[in-house]
């Protein structure tokens, strides 16, 4: 995240809240509920991706349509714009993991 003056709203815990931080409970907690159930049924991963909430949906509304994700390849399906915005910028010393080593 950018670095920014110390802030009270965002620190402590509800850094969640912010977009430059975070992404809502889905992408908090929910995720991870979702993905045990996942494994556990031995689902591999989804054809297509719907989503109200967490970070594609908060792509979809920042670029103004709907995105289609490409778990394969870990990228939105024809969509440069929605992709350069998967990868925030980093403070250095510190690095985007790249999708390959996730």
């Amino acid at each position: 995240a950018p670095m920014r003056p110390y802030n009270e709203l965002v620190h402590p815990g509800r850094w969640r809240a912010f977009m430059e931080y975070g992404n809502g409970i889905i992408g908090d907690m929910c995720i991870h509920m979702l993905d045990m159930v996942r494994w556990m049924l031995d689902l591999g991963w989804p054809k297509s991706v719907s989503s109200a909430g967490g970070i594609l949906a908060n792509l979809s509304m920042q670029v103004g349509r709907t995105l289609a994700w490409d778990a394969a390849k870990r990228r939105v399906v024809n969509d440069e714009e929605a992709n350069r915005l998967l990868r925030r910028p980093y403070r250095k010393p510190w690095v985007h993991p790249e999708a390959q080593r996730v």
